[in-house]
């Protein structure tokens, strides 16, 4: 079965970013600052606690 696709364009070629759109590109980068900040003061996940999540969520590896 062939199957054709449609170009139409880039939908938002024209699209100018407002300063509401910067503020909230710059807001998410604070927030994911913010996280990885957090995560790098929480402590290492034990054995045990990889293997309970493993078992909950099926074949989570260890990132260690």
């Amino acid at each position: 079965m062939d199957v054709e696709y449609l170009h139409h364009g880039v939908p938002l070629a024209d699209y100018q970013l407002t300063k509401a759109d910067g503020q909230r590109q710059d807001e998410a980068a604070q927030v994911h600052e913010w996280v990885q900040r957090q995560l790098a003061k929480a402590p290492p996940w034990s054995e045990e606690r990889w293997e309970r999540m493993r078992q909950s969520w099926g074949s989570v590896r260890s990132p260690v």
